[in-house]
């Protein structure tokens, strides 16, 4: 347990780390993607980017074609994941 109220268990393998809650339903996964870097991936697909990003190669999939992630990133990104992640309900 990690959260302070006790209700946020991690769980990590690889290069990837996931904050369930004491249900153990997923809250957030965090991938390490650089020596710097993480990328936070939320059970409905928003994303925040930690760290330095530069040279990440991030692009988007879209009805099976790939686009730069610059054009999706609005839709995709929002602040603060890993935060709501480890506060209580």
């Amino acid at each position: 347990k990690i959260s302070p109220s006790g209700e946020v268990i991690a769980v990590g393998q690889d290069e990837m780390v996931s904050l369930l809650g004491a249900d153990l339903k997923p809250r957030v996964d965090l991938r390490f993607t650089g020596p710097a870097a993480a990328q936070a991936t939320a059970p409905d697909g928003k994303l925040e980017l930690l760290g330095d990003q530069t040279g990440a190669g991030q692009y988007c999939i879209v009805a099976q074609r790939a686009y730069p992630f610059e054009l999706c990133e609005d839709q995709l990104l929002q602040d603060d994941l890993v935060v709501d992640a480890l506060l209580p309900n």
